[in-house]
């Protein structure tokens, strides 16, 4: 749910289709398509590492776009 609101949110607000959000829900994607494949405890910590990269994918383009509006200016 989060990931989804937040990509619908930042599209609204930008125009833009977030990339973070689109790998984390690809990931989470492939996590429900093996549930009774995968340990309940392997779900988990596969969830936990597509929101980690979603949020480390998030802070590096935050940066990028800090640095080349710091340069532009």
């Amino acid at each position: 749910m989060f990931l989804i609101d937040n990509l619908l949110f930042k599209l609204s607000v930008s125009r833009r289709v977030p990339v973070p959000q689109l790998v984390g829900l690809a990931l989470l994607a492939v996590l429900a398509f093996e549930p009774w494949i995968v340990e309940p405890l392997a779900l988990s910590v596969g969830s936990t590492v597509a929101l980690i990269l979603v949020a480390s994918l998030e802070a590096r383009l935050a940066r990028s776009r800090t640095a080349a509006i710091n340069n532009v200016a």
